[in-house]
Parts: C-alpha cells; structure tokens; sequence
C-alpha cells in the first residue's frame, strides 16, 4: 500500500510539472526592482523605381534620384530600464538612452534619462524629461507621445499553451514627400515549446495599410517571419529576430508612379543586470 501510495503521488507530481511546463502567461511587461538593457539594431534596404514620363524621370534625375535608387541604413538603440519598488500596482521608472539611434540634435540624447511611473492597467507615463527648456511649450505633448512610443511592445495575452497564437499590432510610418504613409505590422507570435524557464515563439508579420491619402492612389503588401525567445520569470521577450519584406506602389501624379520594396531585419536583445 506505501509504494502504491507513492507511486501514486509521484506520478501526480509527475503530471503537475508537466501540465506546467505546457502552459505559461505571455506577457511583456515590468516587474518591481528591475535593472535590465534592451539592444535594437534596424537594418533596412529600399529600393526606389520611378515610372513616368521621360521629363519627368529627367527631373527626379537631377535631385540625384536614379532607377533604380537603393539605400541601406543601419540604426541602433540601446536603452536601460531601471524600475523601483511596486506600491499598490504602480511602481517608478527610469528609462536611460545608452544610445539613442537619433540625430545628436535630437529630443533625446545619448546618457539621457526619462523619468516617469508604470503600471500594468496605465503602461509607461512620463512625467520628466532631461530638460524641459529644450522642448518649450511642447513638454506635454512630448511626455505623451514619448509615453505612448515606450508603451507599445507592453501587452498581456493571458495564458498561452504549446500551438495556441496571439497576434500584436505595432504602427510603422513612411514619409512621403509632405505627407506620411501609415502603416500596421501585424506580429502573430506561435508557441514552440518550452523549456528552461523560457518560451521560443515562431512570429508571422503582416503588413497593413492604414494611410488614407485622397491625392495619392496607394497599395501595399507584405510579410515576413521571425522567432523570440520568453524569459518566463522576468516577463519579458529577450530575443526577438524577424525579416520583413514590403512593396508600396504610390501614383503621385498622372505622370509618375513610384515603386518601392523595403525590407527590414531587426534583432532584439534583452540582458538583466
């Protein structure tokens, strides 16, 4: 009767920490009394073909546009965030600029910090900047978009078991001439497996068109695919690779179309301190 006993309970042991291991609550997210840097390097190619009349391909010619035009770019952000201790689910929060992938001009500059508060119902608010005076009158208008711009990747999908999905939405802008394309990137993530504490996803990404621009007949496809690995602990994505490949027709004028396909590879990466 003892060994049946234990048998028993050693096989439902058994059973618990498996069922455990299958299943796991997804989130992206903060906890209280956290060091940890995030790495994020962009590197995107775009090519340029432009269909029109002969005067016109002339003109763009000697603003030093050719067909077909290819650029590639290469950005790097590296941020520190530093979280204090919880009170009532809201705890304070200090984001460094280690490497800010700006212009050194720009609102924010490299060893600068925002300050602020984060909660998981409120995500990210700021409520100081390294210096107020740079900005002016605008300081508000700054805090939120810079607060909304930090808040985006924070989400909490719930449980998650081996095959189940979830898919985020992240917002991404082409600049066109005066106007601005706006785009919606689409990351489905796909549960793996499980294994160590961490969590490997395989991502589909989705391209969406949202520009609603009357003067400029547009369209726009694409896709890609990736992988990220969970920290299941710390509540946090700590590796994140994905390629994304995009074709855009936009008719600017009667006479001249503008082709481009852009494709973005970016690497993510997260150590705690």
């Amino acid at each position: 009767m003892f060994l049946k006993n234990l048998f028993l309970t050693l096989s439902l042991g058994f059973s618990f920490i498996v069922l455990g291991q299958e299943k796991i609550e997804f989130s992206n997210e903060f906890n209280s009394e956290t060091n940890f840097v995030s790495t994020t390097q962009t590197i995107s190619k775009t090519e340029l073909n432009f269909e029109g009349s002969e005067e016109v391909l002339e003109r763009l010619k000697s603003k030093g546009y050719n067909n077909p035009t290819i650029t590639v770019d290469t950005n790097q952000m590296i941020l520190a965030y530093i979280t204090g201790k919880s009170n009532k689910g809201s705890m304070p929060i200090e984001i460094k600029y280690l490497e800010t992938g700006m212009a050194p001009d720009g609102v924010i500059r490299n060893g600068e910090s925002l300050k602020g508060t984060y909660s998981q119902k409120d995500k990210i608010k700021l409520t100081e900047l390294p210096d107020d005076s740079r900005l002016g009158l605008q300081k508000d208008l700054v805090l939120n978009m810079l607060s909304e711009g930090l808040s985006l990747e924070l989400f909490n999908s719930g449980a998650l078991s081996i095959g189940d999905s979830v898919t985020m939405n992240s917002p991404m802008n082409i600049p066109l001439g005066s106007n601005q394309i706006n785009l919606e990137i689409q990351y489905t993530y796909v549960l793996k497996r499980i294994e160590s504490g961490k969590a490997f996803f395989e991502s589909i990404l989705m391209c969406v068109l949202k520009s609603d621009l009357p003067e400029i007949k547009l369209s726009a496809t694409g896709g890609g695919s990736g992988e990220c690995i969970y920290d299941i602990v710390n509540k946090r994505i700590v590796t994140k690779n994905s390629v994304l490949k995009m074709t855009m027709n936009a008719e600017i004028q009667s006479n001249l179309i503008m082709h481009m396909t852009q494709e973005l590879t970016t690497n993510e990466t997260t150590v705690f301190k």
